[in-house]
């Protein structure tokens, strides 16, 4: 029989998704302060650059959904550079919410155009992020 060593995995990473009332380009003022609130806790990471993942969308029913997610895309990403995040350190993913995708399992519409997700950038892996008192991990996993 075979023992496994301990492994230790975990997930660092601040994340927000929103509903945007139809049509609608920016954020709410709500919504920019729970943005806000996660830059405060991502500064927590030490040694580390904090980068964002973004989904800007637009749902089928929308009017002028490509004009739509671009201005939403560019709100968003407006926004984080203000708040001190660098452009290259910026990922904008553009999608089309389809019937099926924008309804949940009761088939009642559950749409959040926009999804932002903040994640440690390091220069030699953010591991040592995981044991760091000051940082609280979105999820451990261990075998």
């Amino acid at each position: 029989m075979m023992i496994s060593p301990l492994s230790v995995a975990c997930t660092v990473m601040q994340f927000m998704e929103t509903s945007l009332p139809f049509n609608a380009t920016e954020l709410s003022n709500q919504d920019r302060l729970r943005v806000a609130d996660m830059m405060i806790e991502a500064r927590k990471w030490p040694g580390a650059t904090i980068g964002a993942d973004v989904v800007a969308g637009a749902y089928i029913g929308e009017r002028n959904r490509d004009r739509l997610i671009d201005a939403r895309a560019n709100d968003v990403k407006s926004y984080l550079k203000q708040l001190g995040i660098d452009e290259n350190a910026i990922w904008i993913n553009k999608l089309t919410f389809t019937e099926d995708m924008a309804r949940n399992g009761n088939g009642d519409l559950d749409l959040r155009q926009i999804a932002i997700q903040l994640v440690p950038l390091c220069e030699r892996g953010c591991g040592y992020l995981c044991n760091d008192p000051r940082v609280m991990p979105t999820s451990n996993a261990i075998r």
